[in-house]
């Protein structure tokens, strides 16, 4: 699939300083359903589904693989009250197979309370496996049914439910509508564990090419390298991004946190203001006008063979015991403007891109936008239920910058869907018991001071260049960083071990707490509009 026209409208991400990420496109996607392509003669068995090759969203899909469902439902006929309607009976397994838990779920996600990838991986899954359960039933109509299906579906271990069993193992079906019935189930299955990358998998157009001749079964190597990785321990942030690539941009190598391929960007979801450490978000954007596709990938690959520097020199040095008055929170620097760098790769599908930030007219500073990536996912939180809702909060927790937004029906229910399966429970705070406020020694920072260095900032094993720093856990260096941009430029700076964030509000000796036990510990303080990740919570 080739660009579509690009607009001459820039493509911003609001909730990073109004960043520019290059022009917004129009995604090629059908703009209506293009139903599986119809048998070659009139009357002739058909053995297979091919799909019309095209950009697909999810609901389209759904529509797409239709048939096979109503194709089953056609030929088992009504039901007899009290039953169900064979239609209900259907769904009701589809619902079973993709939630996270039963007998018969295909993805049954157990986890600690320090799996925060994986746990966030089965709150997405939920979320994706309810919408595609709507979108089937919008989606059925009998007048779409195919008496001629013949097809073979390779047994793929997928469990029924009971109610399933006996409607199509019952005198009123056959052998070749189970196997239309296990065929739609997998390729349900295999649509949900595509779109477990994507925050907004609703909008993400999935590519379908020529080679796709069983629908979405091209899919099924990747996804099981997926689940092997998802179900034996912590997802790793890779296997993610690789698996996001399956349908978009399947020829790129492994690796990267984000891509461009010929329907958009994908980049990490936080970016855009979500609480989502792990999941990514699509843009219909394009960085580069080039047929190739394009992977964002870290300027270090390895983090901790990275340059690595000393902290700057400290703007105060806090009396032992006490804590800095909020007088001296507000010496925060002030971006004047920010853009995005793009560096080539070693090679011309890899690109580097970088955070440039203007502070106080006249620091010119670069950050790598993959660093920011780790940076976020490695970072400590507070105790949210200790946090108090900030000015820029609603009491539910939104976030508001003095506009009048409002949330569509349907986001508002996937948000109270992935937000309620998730509380604040901090282990280290609930564990742990701050130590005394007499032995903390706190240093201020200026963040362009910090910022100006080059390679990863951090307090080395060696003799600091201070005789008044010291790098032991009772060590807390402080940078003030209200603005949204710069806490994002910190978070790619700082070596990302000991990172807190804090707010001014907060209790000073709980980031003493969180994080390592040992070394010192770089608390960015007053991050404006930053919520916790819900990754970091457990499961009530």
């Amino acid at each position: 699939m080739g660009f579509e026209p690009v607009t001459a409208t820039a493509y911003q991400i609001a909730h990073l300083g109004g960043l520019v990420l290059g022009r917004t496109i129009v995604p090629a996607v059908y703009h209506q359903t293009r139903p599986m392509a119809p048998s070659d003669n009139q009357g002739s068995i058909r053995v297979d589904y091919p799909l019309s090759p095209g950009a697909y969203t999810a609901k389209q899909l759904v529509a797409a693989v239709s048939p096979l469902l109503e194709t089953v439902v056609c030929a088992l006929g009504q039901s007899s009250p009290p039953e169900d309607s064979p239609l209900e009976t259907l769904l009701g397994g589809l619902t079973a197979i993709l939630s996270t838990s039963g007998r018969v779920s295909s993805l049954p996600l157990s986890y600690g309370a320090s799996d925060t990838s994986r746990r966030e991986i089965a709150g997405q899954a939920q979320i994706i496996g309810t919408v595609l359960v709507q979108h089937a039933r919008d989606a059925f109509s009998l007048e779409k049914a195919d008496a001629n299906f013949r097809i073979r579906s390779p047994c793929e271990g997928h469990l029924w439910t009971s109610a399933v069993v006996s409607l199509l193992m019952g005198s009123r079906s056959n052998r070749y509508l189970m196997e239309l019935y296990n065929e739609w189930l997998h390729q349900m299955i295999l649509l949900r564990d595509l779109l477990l990358p994507f925050e907004n998998y609703d909008e993400v157009p999935l590519i379908i090419t020529t080679k796709a001749k069983k629908g979405l079964r091209g899919a099924e190597e990747p996804r099981k390298r997926f689940l092997l990785q998802c179900l034996t321990g912590a997802t790793p942030y890779l296997a993610i991004v690789n698996l996001a690539k399956t349908f978009t941009a399947p020829d790129l190598l492994s690796g990267g946190y984000g891509f461009q391929y010929s329907q958009g960007l994908v980049l990490p979801a936080f970016l855009s203001g979500s609480r989502s450490c792990y999941l990514l978000r699509y843009h219909p954007a394009r960085l580069e006008d080039t047929s190739s596709n394009l992977l964002f990938d870290y300027e270090h690959q390895n983090y901790y063979t990275a340059p690595q520097n000393n902290i700057s020199e400290p703007e105060t040095v806090v009396a032992p015991g006490a804590w800095p008055p909020p007088s001296l929170f507000a010496l925060k620097p002030q971006s004047t403007k920010c853009s995005l760098e793009v560096n080539a790769g070693s090679d011309s599908t890899r690109r580097i891109l970088k955070l440039q930030v203007d502070i106080d007219r006249g620091t010119l500073v670069s950050v790598d936008i993959g660093q920011i990536s780790r940076g976020q996912r490695y970072v400590h939180h507070i105790n949210l239920s200790t946090r108090p809702i900030s000015s820029h909060e609603g009491p539910n927790g939104t976030i508001s910058n003095g506009e009048n937004k409002t949330s569509s029906k349907k986001d508002q229910t996937e948000r109270s869907v992935f937000e309620s399966r998730f509380t604040r429970k901090s282990p280290e705070l609930s564990e742990s018991r701050p130590k005394s406020a007499s032995n903390i020694h706190v240093f201020l920072h200026k963040a362009s001071n910090i910022l100006s260095q080059p390679g990863l900032v951090t307090l080395l094993s060696h003799k600091p260049s201070s005789d008044s720093l010291t790098n032991d856990a009772n060590s807390i260096h402080i940078i003030p960083a209200k603005n949204q941009v710069i806490g994002f430029a910190l978070l790619g700076k700082l070596y990302p071990e000991n990172v807190v964030l804090l707010n001014e509000n907060q209790a000073p000796e709980t980031a003493n707490i969180v994080g390592k036990n040992f070394g010192a510990r770089f608390v960015i303080m007053n991050f404006e509009n930053h919520r916790p990740p819900l990754s970091n919570d457990d499961i009530t």
